[in-house]
């Protein structure tokens, strides 16, 4: 409280003199040169004040949308590129399915082929050729 009020003295007395006929023109000046200075680092009225604060707070808002824009996109394109990738995938695995279906069913019909041909080479022990023409062929 006595700063405040020491304060508050020093202040008046200050005006007082800056502004009275004293003798002591360099306290009078100062006073001036102070008080000009101070008037040089307030720049605006309030509403000026408020304005510049809305446009701050507007710039923010919008490097802010910006930014959520900008992560929603490059979410967006990462979920693009795994569900392509997912579909390549599964592209590639049915196509291997098939190939493989595939291989299976011609080695199954090539197994197939040699039995039916070994079966119709004649056995070396027996006289005749295969079970079907010794059935059919009734001689020596």
């Amino acid at each position: 409280m006595l700063i405040l009020s020491v304060f508050i003295i020093f202040i008046f007395s200050f005006i007082y003199i800056s502004k009275s006929n004293a003798h002591c023109w360099i306290i009078r000046n100062y006073g001036w040169a102070v008080y000009n200075d101070w008037k040089s680092y307030w720049p605006m009225d309030f509403g000026t004040y408020l304005r510049m604060k809305q446009e701050e707070e507007r710039r923010r808002m919008e490097e802010e949308e910006r930014k959520r824009r900008e992560e929603e996109e490059r979410k967006r394109r990462e979920e693009e590129e795994r569900k392509r990738r997912e579909e390549e995938e599964r592209k590639r695995k049915e196509e291997e399915e098939k190939r493989r279906k595939e291989l299976e069913e011609e080695q199954e019909r090539r197994r197939r082929e040699q039995e039916e041909k070994e079966e119709d080479l004649p056995d070396p022990g027996k006289k005749g050729g295969s079970k079907f023409k010794s059935l059919l062929w009734d001689g020596d």
